[in-house]
């Protein structure tokens, strides 16, 4: 069983992730919506 191939295989995917690793820090900018709630009033609830 020959490993080189495999070795040659794990280098690459290694040199792929240190390459594309730190295009993944920048990210895209999203604009969230911002929302607006009342506080709840836990006496308008009622127990069984």
């Amino acid at each position: 069983m020959n490993v080189i191939p495999y070795i040659d295989v794990m280098l690459v995917l290694l040199l792929v992730f240190m390459i594309a690793a730190p295009l993944m820090y920048q990210g895209l900018e999203v604009n969230l919506p911002e929302t607006t709630s009342k506080e709840i009033n836990l006496n308008d609830f009622k127990s069984l």
